[in-house]
């Protein structure tokens, strides 16, 4: 009975431990977080026209094929959509060639009149083959991310979405759609945004849902 007694005593007091131990996690991450922002802050440097990122090279055998600043508020993509209410940004294109089959093409946004120093970047769904341009809702497309502020990148993970067969007899495409596109994209993202801003992002991010969430598991695993 004394044992059985003192439990919610012991249960009491695991509690306020886990508690106190949850509260000092919690303030060293907002302590680190800081002196990330502080750092990053610290990091400023020459900035990159726009125009002059077409001559960074990436991880990946990694090259800008293109990049123009777009003003008019409207862009179509190749596909014919027209996207609209569009900030000022620079439109990034760029091409990852990892292995002799592989053709990663992705694009980076950048905003140049409201960027919130962060990256977020965007997933895409079922089988790619095109970036996300476009979607609705909190894990928007590059259009919406860039409405909010953030620098943002999406890719066709290295196939078109008009190829059926594009996985067969391609074992290093396969690899390109499973993880590698994306985290070329993403090294090639972070240099543009350094390059371009003159400093790095201070918070980087990635958001999506269906296979962006499975893109997702093994980015945190590497």
């Amino acid at each position: 009975m004394s044992a059985i007694a003192c439990r919610p005593h012991v249960t009491a007091a695991l509690a306020a431990s886990r508690s106190f131990r949850y509260l000092i996690l919690g303030s060293l991450a907002l302590l680190l977080g800081a002196a990330t922002a502080n750092a990053n802050e610290e990091q400023e440097g020459h900035r990159t026209s726009c125009a002059r990122l077409t001559r960074l090279r990436f991880e990946g055998n990694t090259t800008v094929t293109a990049a123009t600043e777009v003003t008019s508020g409207t862009l179509t993509t190749p596909a014919g959509q027209v996207l609209t209410n569009l900030p000022d940004f620079c439109r990034v294109q760029g091409l990852s060639r990892p292995t002799r089959d592989s053709n990663i093409y992705f694009e980076v946004w950048l905003p140049t009149r409201i960027w919130n120093r962060k990256f977020l970047s965007s997933g895409e769904g079922g089988y790619a083959g095109t970036p996300n341009y476009t979607r609705l809702g909190l894990d928007g497309g590059l259009d919406e991310l860039l409405r909010r502020g953030y620098a943002t990148a999406s890719t066709d993970t290295g196939h078109m979405a008009s190829d059926m067969w594009w996985a067969i007899g391609h074992p290093q495409r396969a690899i390109d759609y499973l993880y590698r596109s994306k985290h070329l994209v993403t090294v090639a993202a972070k240099g543009l945004i350094r390059a371009f801003y003159g400093r790095p992002p201070s918070r980087s991010y990635f958001n999506a849902c269906s296979n962006g969430g499975r893109q997702g598991l093994p980015e945190g695993q590497g």
